[in-house]
């Protein structure tokens, strides 16, 4: 496969409903095989990714795992992309239009590979995790502080009779 010609040279590697060669002996032609996923490795730049939609289950459990053995970070993660609504954000194939009007899910990934993504996603990743550790240590204060008056409360009721 020869895409372009230089490392890095690309940002974003678009696999939309490619060919899910549902035939387990046609699984290296799997444009998510991890060999392909190495190659789309060297190709990508530091902010790197690629944005991965099918409507074939199979396709995306076999992906899931070839992500997954190849060390990507996924994140965006749907297994029914258009549950609610129709993503006005994400350009629709015309494969997708197809699959939604009859019902069927679509299912969504995007995996971070360039150095530059992955510590910008895994610094968006802790700061969500330090913003929810936050609230929920305010709502455990808040919790307390509530007992603490419910049971000041209680006391009263108490000596009063």
């Amino acid at each position: 496969m020869k895409i372009c010609s230089s490392r890095g040279e690309l940002t974003r590697i678009y696999l939309n409903f490619s060919d899910p060669w549902p035939k387990s002996k046609h699984g290296k032609r799997r444009l998510t095989h991890p060999l392909f996923l190495m190659r789309y490795k060297r190709l990508l730049s530091d902010v790197g990714e690629i944005h991965f939609k099918t409507d074939s289950l199979s396709l995306f459990e076999f992906s899931l795992n070839s992500f997954a053995d190849t060390g990507l970070q996924l994140r965006n993660v749907s297994l029914h992309l258009h549950r609610e609504e129709l993503r006005e954000d994400l350009v629709m194939t015309e494969y997708e239009t197809k699959f939604v009007g009859l019902g069927q899910p679509i299912y969504r990934l995007e995996a971070v590979i360039g150095a530059r993504a992955l510590a910008e996603h895994r610094d968006r990743l802790d700061a969500e995790h330090a913003d929810q550790e936050r609230r929920a240590e305010e709502a455990l204060a808040r919790r307390k502080s509530g007992l603490a008056v419910a049971g000041d409360a209680d006391e009263e009721q108490e000596s009063d009779g």
